[in-house]
């Protein structure tokens, strides 16, 4: 079953091999920014994440992915903005951290012999004042600051937890 459903996702993928994806995990005290991906997602509908998604490249669907449009922390500025309206990048001062770089392994669903996912994890944690207008956008249903405890015990999509 499990490999059917990759052959059925395996088309989700605009590029072969490589699909750079970006996520921020971005924090206020003990509480930390979550997503709830959209019904029409097209791997992990309906889940709670952490923002994020595909860096964006020139290349085009079924090429090899080119770095040529954005830096990683570019893109999980941008990911966060499109997806919750929270612009980390106007707030002064703030300092991202670099986490890691995770790919293949099943962390998407969508993974395959021939494609699959590299995330660039970054993060950042921002002032209290700052996120209170946050809001499911662009493919987020909803956002959401939850406290980290609650999110450390949580099913969260993708290798999010």
């Amino acid at each position: 079953m499990k490999y059917l459903i990759k052959e059925i996702l395996k088309e989700e993928f605009l590029y072969k091999g490589v699909n750079p994806t970006v996520d921020l995990i971005v924090t206020r005290g003990d509480e930390i920014l979550l997503i709830k991906r959209g019904s029409d997602s097209a791997a992990e509908p309906n889940k709670w994440a952490l923002p994020g998604g595909f860096h964006d490249s020139n290349a085009t669907k079924g090429e090899d992915w080119v770095n040529n449009k954005e830096t990683t922390l570019q893109a999980a500025k941008r990911e966060v903005k499109e997806e919750t309206g929270l612009e980390v990048d106007k707030i002064d001062g703030l300092k991202f951290y670099f986490v890691g770089v995770f790919e293949g392994g099943d962390r998407d669903p969508r993974d395959n012999e021939d494609s699959w996912t590299k995330s660039t994890v970054y993060k950042v944690d921002v002032p209290k004042e700052f996120g209170d207008d946050i809001k499911g956008m662009d493919d987020a249903s909803k956002a959401r600051w939850v406290p980290i405890n609650i999110v450390l015990n949580s099913d969260l999509a993708f290798d999010h937890r």
